[in-house]
């Protein structure tokens, strides 16, 4: 029975994983998608759904999770 739970556990850690990165605002808000490029203060991400990069400042940035 304790073999069936860890194997059950690793299964939902293995499957929560995405292959999105996370980008999470001061205010709290966060988004899923795909990082690009940083130039400058500027970081260039693009939320799934979204047809384009778009450009946000680095001073409303709190953490950027990358999939790697």
């Amino acid at each position: 029975m304790r073999r069936y739970i860890v194997l059950l556990l690793i299964t939902g850690i293995v499957w929560a994983q995405t292959d999105f990165d996370k980008l999470i605002l001061k205010d709290g808000t966060t988004y899923l998608g795909e990082y690009s490029k940083t130039e400058g203060k500027i970081v260039y991400f693009k939320p799934q759904n979204a047809f384009a990069f778009q450009p946000v400042s680095v001073k409303l940035i709190k953490q950027l999770q990358l999939k790697d």
